[in-house]
Protein backbone atom coordinates (compact mmCIF):
# COMPACT_ATOMS: atom_id res chain seq x y z
CA UNK A 1 0.00 0.00 0.00
CA UNK A 2 1.23 3.36 -0.90
CA UNK A 3 2.21 4.84 2.37
CA UNK A 4 1.03 8.86 3.19
CA UNK A 5 3.88 10.80 4.78
CA UNK A 6 2.41 9.90 8.73
CA UNK A 7 2.50 12.44 11.37
CA UNK A 8 2.51 10.26 14.43
CA UNK A 9 0.35 11.07 17.31
CA UNK A 10 1.45 13.93 20.13
CA UNK A 11 2.80 13.14 23.06
CA UNK A 12 -0.24 13.84 24.70
CA UNK A 13 -2.29 11.65 22.78
CA UNK A 14 -0.23 8.65 23.09
CA UNK A 15 -0.18 9.62 26.70
CA UNK A 16 -4.01 9.30 26.84
CA UNK A 17 -4.03 6.11 24.63
CA UNK A 18 -1.81 4.29 27.37
CA UNK A 19 -3.20 5.95 30.53
CA UNK A 20 -4.46 3.44 33.03
CA UNK A 21 -5.58 6.95 35.05
CA UNK A 22 -6.96 9.67 33.28
CA UNK A 23 -7.41 11.71 36.70
CA UNK A 24 -3.53 11.69 37.13
CA UNK A 25 -2.97 11.84 33.44
CA UNK A 26 -5.26 14.89 33.33
CA UNK A 27 -3.11 16.73 36.67
CA UNK A 28 0.14 15.78 34.62
CA UNK A 29 -0.84 18.32 32.25
CA UNK A 30 -2.52 20.94 33.91
CA UNK A 31 0.72 23.59 33.42
CA UNK A 32 -0.09 22.72 29.95
CA UNK A 33 -3.98 23.27 29.68
CA UNK A 34 -2.99 26.91 32.20
CA UNK A 35 -0.41 27.79 29.05
CA UNK A 36 -3.23 27.45 26.52
CA UNK A 37 -1.69 24.18 24.77
CA UNK A 38 -3.93 22.59 22.16
CA UNK A 39 -2.51 19.41 22.32
CA UNK A 40 -3.40 19.55 26.71
CA UNK A 41 -6.27 20.49 25.80
CA UNK A 42 -7.25 18.19 23.71
CA UNK A 43 -6.65 15.13 26.43
CA UNK A 44 -8.56 17.32 28.42
CA UNK A 45 -11.47 16.84 26.10
CA UNK A 46 -11.12 13.26 25.45
CA UNK A 47 -10.88 12.55 28.90
CA UNK A 48 -13.97 14.65 29.84
CA UNK A 49 -16.14 12.88 26.89
CA UNK A 50 -14.54 9.44 27.38
CA UNK A 51 -15.58 9.55 32.13
CA UNK A 52 -18.80 11.24 31.62
CA UNK A 53 -21.19 8.29 30.95
CA UNK A 54 -19.61 6.68 33.81
CA UNK A 55 -19.87 9.90 36.58
CA UNK A 56 -23.54 10.53 34.35
CA UNK A 57 -24.90 6.61 35.18
CA UNK A 58 -24.29 5.22 38.93
CA UNK A 59 -23.08 1.66 38.56
CA UNK A 60 -22.62 1.96 35.09
CA UNK A 61 -19.73 -0.50 35.35
CA UNK A 62 -21.30 -2.91 37.24
CA UNK A 63 -24.51 -2.89 35.80
CA UNK A 64 -22.98 -3.58 32.04
CA UNK A 65 -20.83 -6.80 33.89
CA UNK A 66 -24.01 -8.10 35.07
CA UNK A 67 -26.73 -7.11 32.75
CA UNK A 68 -24.95 -6.83 29.50
CA UNK A 69 -21.69 -9.00 29.50
CA UNK A 70 -22.50 -11.88 31.64
CA UNK A 71 -24.96 -12.88 28.66
CA UNK A 72 -22.91 -13.14 26.17
CA UNK A 73 -21.12 -15.70 24.85
CA UNK A 74 -17.45 -16.07 24.20
CA UNK A 75 -14.56 -14.77 22.81
CA UNK A 76 -17.09 -11.57 22.85
CA UNK A 77 -17.46 -12.02 26.96
CA UNK A 78 -14.29 -11.47 27.67
CA UNK A 79 -13.72 -8.63 25.41
CA UNK A 80 -16.56 -7.09 26.71
CA UNK A 81 -15.23 -7.42 30.32
CA UNK A 82 -11.62 -6.47 29.14
CA UNK A 83 -12.94 -3.20 27.34
CA UNK A 84 -15.73 -2.59 30.82
CA UNK A 85 -12.48 -3.26 33.19
CA UNK A 86 -10.20 -0.68 31.14
CA UNK A 87 -12.53 1.97 30.97
CA UNK A 88 -13.69 1.76 34.61
CA UNK A 89 -9.89 1.72 35.78
CA UNK A 90 -9.37 4.77 33.67
CA UNK A 91 -11.88 6.75 35.10
CA UNK A 92 -12.66 5.31 38.55
CA UNK A 93 -10.81 8.41 40.05
CA UNK A 94 -11.94 11.29 37.75
CA UNK A 95 -16.04 10.00 38.09
CA UNK A 96 -14.96 10.23 42.28
CA UNK A 97 -13.92 14.23 42.40
CA UNK A 98 -17.72 14.20 41.06
CA UNK A 99 -16.85 17.31 38.64
CA UNK A 100 -17.85 16.36 35.31
CA UNK A 101 -20.89 18.07 34.00
CA UNK A 102 -22.38 18.11 30.32
CA UNK A 103 -21.55 21.81 30.79
CA UNK A 104 -17.89 21.23 31.49
CA UNK A 105 -17.73 18.55 28.51
CA UNK A 106 -18.84 20.54 26.41
CA UNK A 107 -16.48 23.51 27.51
CA UNK A 108 -13.81 21.95 27.62
CA UNK A 109 -14.35 20.55 23.88
CA UNK A 110 -14.99 24.16 23.15
CA UNK A 111 -11.41 25.23 24.49
CA UNK A 112 -9.38 22.91 22.70
CA UNK A 113 -10.90 23.92 19.43
CA UNK A 114 -10.49 27.56 20.50
CA UNK A 115 -6.92 27.16 20.88
CA UNK A 116 -6.59 25.13 17.52
CA UNK A 117 -6.64 21.79 18.28
CA UNK A 118 -7.53 19.65 15.14
CA UNK A 119 -9.94 17.02 16.60
CA UNK A 120 -11.59 19.42 19.00
CA UNK A 121 -12.32 21.49 15.60
CA UNK A 122 -12.91 18.53 13.53
CA UNK A 123 -16.16 17.42 16.10
CA UNK A 124 -17.07 21.04 16.30
CA UNK A 125 -17.70 21.09 12.22
CA UNK A 126 -20.00 18.37 12.31
CA UNK A 127 -22.37 20.51 14.63
CA UNK A 128 -21.54 23.32 12.29
CA UNK A 129 -22.39 21.47 9.46
CA UNK A 130 -25.69 22.64 8.33
CA UNK A 131 -24.73 26.32 8.77
CA UNK A 132 -21.65 26.01 6.24
CA UNK A 133 -21.88 26.40 2.30
CA UNK A 134 -20.53 23.30 0.12
CA UNK A 135 -17.54 25.39 -0.47
CA UNK A 136 -16.84 26.71 3.19
CA UNK A 137 -17.18 22.75 4.32
CA UNK A 138 -14.69 21.38 1.56
CA UNK A 139 -12.12 24.19 2.38
CA UNK A 140 -12.19 22.79 6.55
CA UNK A 141 -11.97 19.68 5.04
CA UNK A 142 -9.10 19.95 3.04
CA UNK A 143 -7.76 21.38 6.21
CA UNK A 144 -8.37 18.74 8.26
CA UNK A 145 -6.22 16.43 5.33
CA UNK A 146 -3.85 18.25 5.16
CA UNK A 147 -2.82 17.74 8.84
CA UNK A 148 -2.46 14.38 8.31
CA UNK A 149 -3.89 13.67 11.46
CA UNK A 150 -5.31 10.48 12.09
CA UNK A 151 -7.56 10.87 15.21
CA UNK A 152 -8.99 14.27 13.18
CA UNK A 153 -9.46 12.22 10.04
CA UNK A 154 -11.55 9.79 11.48
CA UNK A 155 -13.91 12.03 13.45
CA UNK A 156 -14.10 13.53 9.96
CA UNK A 157 -15.08 10.15 7.91
CA UNK A 158 -18.47 10.43 9.80
CA UNK A 159 -19.53 13.42 7.68
CA UNK A 160 -18.78 11.96 4.26
CA UNK A 161 -21.07 9.12 3.65
CA UNK A 162 -24.40 8.97 2.66
CA UNK A 163 -26.30 12.18 4.28
CA UNK A 164 -29.68 12.87 4.37
CA UNK A 165 -29.34 17.03 5.32
CA UNK A 166 -27.63 19.28 3.45
CA UNK A 167 -25.08 20.54 2.29
CA UNK A 168 -23.79 17.24 0.90
CA UNK A 169 -20.16 17.15 -0.05
CA UNK A 170 -19.33 15.50 -3.32
CA UNK A 171 -16.53 14.27 -5.13
CA UNK A 172 -14.54 11.38 -5.83
CA UNK A 173 -14.61 10.34 -2.38
CA UNK A 174 -17.58 11.67 -0.45
CA UNK A 175 -21.20 10.96 -0.45
CA UNK A 176 -21.03 7.12 -0.58
CA UNK A 177 -20.80 4.27 1.95
CA UNK A 178 -17.52 3.29 0.14
CA UNK A 179 -16.16 7.21 0.96
CA UNK A 180 -17.20 6.82 4.43
CA UNK A 181 -15.75 3.22 5.19
CA UNK A 182 -12.34 4.61 2.72
CA UNK A 183 -11.50 7.59 5.56
CA UNK A 184 -12.34 5.19 8.33
CA UNK A 185 -9.08 3.02 6.62
CA UNK A 186 -6.94 5.88 6.16
CA UNK A 187 -7.20 7.81 9.30
CA UNK A 188 -6.15 3.92 10.96
CA UNK A 189 -3.24 3.87 8.52
CA UNK A 190 -2.81 7.65 9.43
CA UNK A 191 -1.85 6.77 12.78
CA UNK A 192 -5.99 6.86 14.59
CA UNK A 193 -5.89 4.22 17.41
CA UNK A 194 -7.18 1.38 15.85
CA UNK A 195 -5.95 -1.75 17.68
CA UNK A 196 -8.25 -4.09 19.59
CA UNK A 197 -7.55 -2.02 22.90
CA UNK A 198 -8.22 1.03 21.20
CA UNK A 199 -10.98 3.90 22.34
CA UNK A 200 -13.10 3.21 19.26
CA UNK A 201 -12.89 -0.56 19.68
CA UNK A 202 -14.43 -0.05 23.75
CA UNK A 203 -16.49 2.88 22.56
CA UNK A 204 -18.00 0.27 20.16
CA UNK A 205 -18.37 -2.20 22.85
CA UNK A 206 -19.69 0.06 25.97
CA UNK A 207 -22.38 2.21 23.98
CA UNK A 208 -23.41 0.32 20.92
CA UNK A 209 -23.06 -3.04 22.53
CA UNK A 210 -20.81 -4.77 19.54
CA UNK A 211 -18.00 -6.53 21.16
CA UNK A 212 -16.13 -8.38 18.33
CA UNK A 213 -12.96 -9.57 18.46
CA UNK A 214 -10.06 -8.41 16.67
CA UNK A 215 -9.16 -4.33 15.76
CA UNK A 216 -11.35 -1.86 13.88
CA UNK A 217 -9.92 -2.85 10.56
CA UNK A 218 -11.55 -6.22 10.89
CA UNK A 219 -14.38 -4.71 11.96
CA UNK A 220 -15.15 -2.24 8.96
CA UNK A 221 -14.41 -5.01 6.77
CA UNK A 222 -16.61 -7.88 8.68
CA UNK A 223 -19.64 -5.47 10.08
CA UNK A 224 -19.84 -2.01 8.24
CA UNK A 225 -19.28 -3.74 4.64
CA UNK A 226 -20.19 -6.21 2.16
CA UNK A 227 -17.39 -7.76 0.38
CA UNK A 228 -17.66 -5.70 -2.61
CA UNK A 229 -18.09 -2.26 -0.23
CA UNK A 230 -15.03 -2.95 1.05
CA UNK A 231 -12.85 -3.83 -1.96
CA UNK A 232 -13.65 -0.75 -3.21
CA UNK A 233 -13.79 1.03 -0.37
CA UNK A 234 -10.15 -0.38 -0.26
CA UNK A 235 -8.69 0.75 -3.72
CA UNK A 236 -10.07 4.28 -2.32
CA UNK A 237 -7.90 4.14 0.63
CA UNK A 238 -4.85 3.80 -1.99
CA UNK A 239 -6.05 6.21 -4.37
CA UNK A 240 -6.35 8.33 -1.19
CA UNK A 241 -2.89 7.73 0.61
CA UNK A 242 -1.07 8.79 -2.55
CA UNK A 243 -3.13 11.73 -2.83
CA UNK A 244 -2.29 12.87 0.58
CA UNK A 245 1.65 12.14 0.09
CA UNK A 246 1.37 14.51 -2.70
CA UNK A 247 -0.51 17.31 -1.03
CA UNK A 248 -2.96 16.86 -3.60
CA UNK A 249 -5.75 17.91 -1.47
CA UNK A 250 -8.00 20.15 -4.18
CA UNK A 251 -8.08 16.75 -6.03
CA UNK A 252 -9.81 14.94 -3.04
CA UNK A 253 -12.24 17.73 -2.30
CA UNK A 254 -12.81 19.38 -5.49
Amino acid sequence: MPAAQVVPASSAQQSYNAANNLASLVKSVQPQVDAGSPEALRLVALVNDECFASQATPNRAQNFREKFAAGLAEPQRSIALRHNDLEEQRCRDLVAEGKLTPASVRESLARAAAAGDLLAATMKLEEQWTEKSEDELKTSLRQIVASRDGEAIGAMATMLGVREEEPQVNGPFAGTQEDYLAWLLVACDLGRDCSENSRVMRQLCLVMGRCPPGNYRDFIRTSLATPSQFDTATVKEKTLLQRISNGRFQEIFP
